[in-house]
């Protein structure tokens, strides 16, 4: 027994130290493909949160645009950051409502100003302002987004990029684009949304840009308004008035309004003297005589052509 204790045989210090440190490289060299793994699992945690993001957005923007009944015209402002239009209410008409078709504004608006957004991380909005008057009041948004006084509000996205700018992207994007130009309001027949998000704005991967394109299908455009004026046979103080080249854009019926404004300047119930795409018109008196037309679409959208000066026999 006293001979095994005075034994001297073993592992020194020299041999633990080594072994602790060819260990360390070991496990090292192990664990670094799984960091390798786990950059890569949260970078394309990243990529698909800004894809999801993106095409939420334009599913949600989209199902509204593609709803859109305006009373006279669908698209109520129209910017490259801010979007208003009228769409369908889908939650019960409130009792004693006269808004007949249940009709509501919906604002889409980015956010790059206030204490939670910034250039490099946009909120899009979402507001809905309702009303249960005949026709919509004229009430429309400040230029906050989102404004409060104007309907309630909802966050749709966030990490919105769109206002950034970097080496990569040298000018921001607009958000809305209007075909075939943003006025007036009535000639706009599509919208094409382009959503850029990124979740890290300066690690990779780079921006997601997603880009979808609606046509307003019930678009109402306004009419057009011509027509002419020829005088009837001597002394009979008569004018045959023709508007059969006023068009509608939709090729609806049209409701026509001739006014005789030699001595007033507004076309009115006051002046009106007949009705009807042709018409004849006896002249109080021989002479000048000033006539002017308004043509009205289905939707109330009107047109004026003249005043034209012609002589009544």
């Amino acid at each position: 027994m006293m001979r095994r204790l005075r034994d001297e045989r073993g592992i020194g210090m020299a041999e633990v130290m080594v072994s602790v440190a060819l260990m360390a490289v070991v496990v090292g060299a192990a664990l670094a493909p799984f960091e390798v793994l786990h950059l890569t699992e949260r970078t394309n945690t990243h990529q698909n949160e800004s894809q999801d993001n993106a095409r939420q957005t334009i599913a949600v923007v989209a199902k509204n645009l593609r709803n859109t009944s305006g009373q006279n015209q669908l698209v109520n402002l129209a910017s490259p950051y801010d979007l208003v239009v009228e769409t369908v209410d889908a939650s019960a008409k409130p009792a004693g409502s006269q808004n007949a078709r249940n009709l509501m504004r919906v604002r889409y608006c980015l956010d790059t100003t206030s204490s939670s957004a910034s250039l490099t991380s946009g909120i899009i909005w979402e507001q809905a302002f309702k009303w249960t008057t005949a026709t919509p009041p004229a009430q429309m948004p400040g230029v906050t987004c989102p404004d409060a006084s104007w309907g309630t509000s909802r966050i749709l996205a966030k990490n919105i990029t769109n206002k950034a700018t970097s080496t990569r992207r040298a000018v921001a994007q607009p958000l809305f684009q209007y075909y075939p130009s943003a006025s007036p309001l009535d000639t706009i027949t599509s919208i094409r949304i382009k959503v850029y998000a990124d979740r890290v704005w300066d690690q990779a991967p780079p921006e997601t840009e997603l880009t979808s394109g609606i046509l307003l299908r019930n678009q109402n455009g306004s009419p057009t308004a011509s027509f002419t004026a020829t005088p009837g046979v001597a002394a009979s103080r008569k004018i045959t008035l023709n508007a059969g080249t006023s068009t509608d854009p939709e090729g609806l019926p049209l409701t026509y309004r001739w006014c005789d404004v030699t001595t007033q300047t507004l076309c009115d119930d006051t002046t009106k003297v007949g009705t009807g795409v042709l018409y004849t018109y006896t002249a109080p008196v021989a002479g000048a005589r000033k006539i002017q037309l308004q043509v009205f679409d289905v939707g109330g959208l009107q047109a004026i052509a003249g005043p034209l000066t012609v002589t009544a026999p």
